[in-house]
């Protein structure tokens, strides 16, 4: 009898240890999710005019050899961005707060839309790329700049851990209801009894010397993450190291509607219509060079550090478009928002927030507020200039 008490008395600290264990693993797991949503806003931040400065750079006459150096600059700069978006996207999906926009395309336009990203990074390592289309027009149904995220990342991946001038091959089949995506290396390779964990979080190649590799070791296990939220899988092969690598992604096969030009070509024209546009951020940098941008561009450009300053500007100035960050001192953004769709003169206002910040319940918060689009900093030149042209 005293046995039994005993043993329910034990299972039930057991049953109460691994609860309390799992609500603390919960609890770490959101303080590293929200440390990650953070990070990306402190690193956007400061990205953000860097990138703009140089894309104002490059409307100037520099002369060649300032041009390699600011053409070499913004590649790096746009390997930075990437990284910050997929440690943010890493955080997003582990929350389920990622929401697929899916529509139905064919896989060769998706395949376009990586290369276009990739292609610089796979030439400036003397690396060529094949690509064999064996699909037959085949289509998928998912979001297009997700499964352009996925190839881009396999190949990024074979360009980072290629040989110096050797092969990437990308191969599209289609068969028994999937199709199927393999992008394959000549590099150094994966070890045999690496493989099961290579899509883990962190996880890092190491070559035959056993050095480990540069990079944070989290764009493969995004790769897993997006693709199963696809419906897909995603495996990799390799005959150990040195010996090259292939990594297979089986979507389920599409039937449906599909769209027309899915991927954007070449730099839209610039809006003909000039706007009077209001800058309401806190740092001096974004100040100046989003106000040296958009005069490049032919706007009339007034600018504000805070949501205070920008009322009392407003009294005077009544712009068609103000763009305002969202965590500033004294007033933010979103109390902005809400006065200024208070006031008659300036229902017609387009109001565009700018932020670190680009989480969906960030976009909700804005909107809420009054704000009518939501760009998450560092923004795109040409994601101005088609937001300028749909107001035109």
């Amino acid at each position: 009898m005293n046995d039994s008490i005993n043993q329910d008395q034990t299972c039930e600290s057991t049953l109460k240890y691994a609860a309390i264990r799992l609500e603390t693993i919960s609890e770490m797991d959101h303080r590293n999710n929200e440390l990650l949503a953070t990070l990306g806003h402190e690193l956007r931040n400061p990205l953000a005019p860097i990138k703009n400065g140089l894309q104002l750079l490059a409307m100037m006459d520099l002369g060649e050899d300032a041009e390699k150096v600011r053409s070499m600059m913004a590649r790096q700069v746009k390997q930075i961005v990437r990284l910050v978006d997929d440690l943010v996207d890493i955080s997003r999906i582990s929350c389920g707060k990622v929401l697929l926009d899916k529509q139905v395309f064919s896989l060769i336009a998706v395949v376009e839309a990586a290369i276009e990203e990739s292609s610089i990074l796979i030439s400036e390592n003397n690396m060529t790329l094949e690509v064999i289309d064996n699909s037959d027009a085949a289509c998928v149904c998912g979001d297009l700049s997700r499964l352009t995220q996925v190839i881009c990342n396999l190949l990024n991946n074979s360009a980072k851990y290629g040989s110096l001038g050797g092969q990437i091959v990308l191969t599209l089949d289609a068969s028994d209801g999937f199709v199927f995506i393999r992008v394959r290396d000549n590099g150094m390779g994966i070890a045999t009894d690496r493989l099961e964990n290579i899509f883990g979080m962190y996880e890092q190649v190491e070559s035959a010397d056993g050095l480990r590799s540069s990079g944070l070791g989290i764009g493969l296990a995004l790769v897993r993450s997006l693709v199963k939220l696809h419906g897909g899988v995603v495996d990799a092969e390799s005959d150990g190291l040195d010996c090259g690598s292939t990594f297979t992604v089986r979507l389920p096969l599409a039937t449906g509607i599909l769209i027309d030009n899915v991927v954007s070509k070449g730099v839209s024209d610039q809006s003909l219509r000039h706007f009077r546009v209001l800058v309401v951020d806190d740092v001096r940098a974004m100040r100046f060079v989003t106000q040296q941008l958009l005069e490049k561009l032919g706007h009339e450009v007034q600018v504000a550090e805070n949501g205070r300053t920008a009322l009392e500007i407003l009294d005077s100035f009544h712009p068609d478009v103000i763009f305002s960050d969202l965590t500033m001192p004294v007033m933010g953004g979103h109390e902005l928002a809400r006065r200024i769709r208070q006031r008659k003169d300036l229902e017609s206002v387009c109001l565009v927030a700018l932020s670190g910040y680009g989480q969906s319940s960030d976009r909700e918060l804005a909107f809420k507020a009054g704000f009518d689009r939501h760009l998450t900093k560092p923004v795109d030149f040409q994601r101005l200039q088609d937001l300028f042209n749909e107001l035109d």
